[in-house]
């Protein structure tokens, strides 16, 4: 079991105390946080939040919500054939930036895609312009270079489409749609149970963490001692 996740508390918790928000469709209480210190903690507080809103009509199972609601927006983008959990999210007419945005408009869920390797690059881009900034203090070619370079940067990152990597599959994405959508899912319906829960804050903090979810135990502590 990891001891820590790789957050050093110089912000970077506040990322994710705000995506699990946005993951489970919760509020944080300012006392909780203060209390919580392992990922058993707070998968304890999420428990908590969750099971309130739970009720008997809570019986249908979450990744087949999911795939309806992905299966719907594929269909909507032009898919012309039945969609099968094992076809390939390559095979359909639609860009992983465009099936990322369609299913926040249509369905009100979101879902991470990987970059390519055009944003890969213009996020590098991107980073080296702050050293040339620096330096523009002392020489303006180097600011100039530095605008130049945050330009190029952001424009390639714009142009980024996105990457299937790591998600190739119809099955694979409404998995992952159901992990980054845990309380949304809940609302419509979704079945509640402990694992769920642990398997989606895993999920997340492998994320944040920069590390594999399976290595996450309820010690791991969030923040770096």
């Amino acid at each position: 079991m990891r001891k820590s996740l790789n957050l050093v508390g110089d912000g970077d918790e506040f990322d994710l105390i705000k995506d699990l928000e946005d993951i489970f469709a919760i509020k944080f209480a300012v006392a909780e946080l203060a209390a919580c210190r392992t990922a058993g903690d707070l998968n304890g507080i999420l428990w908590r939040h969750l099971s309130r809103r739970a009720g008997s009509d809570n019986v249908r199972c979450m990744d087949a919500i999911a795939f309806y609601a992905l299966r719907s927006v594929l269909v909507s983008a032009g898919a012309g054939r039945k969609i099968k959990l094992p076809d390939r999210l390559e095979s359909f007419s639609i860009t992983p930036k465009n099936l990322k945005s369609a299913l926040w408009k249509q369905k009100g869920l979101a879902v991470r895609f990987a970059s390519s390797a055009l944003g890969i690059a213009g996020q590098w881009v991107a980073l080296a312009a702050f050293p040339a900034a620096l330096l523009g203090l002392k020489w303006h070619v180097s600011l100039i270079l530095a605008v130049v370079l945050g330009a190029v940067g952001w424009h390639l990152m714009t142009r980024d489409q996105g990457s299937f990597k790591g998600c190739e599959t119809v099955a694979d994405a409404a998995g992952r749609i159901s992990k980054q959508n845990y309380g949304k899912l809940v609302e419509k319906g979704a079945r509640l149970d402990p694992p769920s829960v642990w398997r989606a804050l895993c999920n997340a903090l492998s994320w944040h963490g920069h590390c594999p979810a399976d290595e996450i135990g309820p010690g791991t502590l969030l923040i770096h001692p």
